[in-house]
């Protein structure tokens, strides 16, 4: 259940809150970025700078330090899933 609070924090329990803190942690980008790249995909990433350039899936994608998505790449180590912007066929 969902609770919201007229001060505009929300309190969560039972299943909601294991939802909530999946969204909140990224599981749901890494379960999307997993289905749609394979280790050994090349893939296209936008670098901090806006560049765009070319590497390979490494390793499935996961949750880094508890709370951030990124893709494991070859060349670049990690990256943010988002800057994976698809493959290269």
């Amino acid at each position: 259940m969902i609770t919201k609070y007229k001060n505009g924090s929300i309190r969560a329990t039972g299943n909601d809150a294991n939802e909530i803190v999946k969204a909140l942690r990224g599981d749901y980008k890494v379960e999307s970025f997993n289905q749609k790249y394979c280790v050994g995909d090349t893939v296209r990433v936008i670098d901090d700078l806006g560049n765009e350039f070319i590497d390979k899936v490494k390793y499935p994608a996961s949750i880094l330090g508890g709370h951030t998505a990124v893709a494991w790449l070859e060349g670049k180590g990690s990256y943010l899933i988002e800057r994976v912007i698809g493959k290269v066929e």
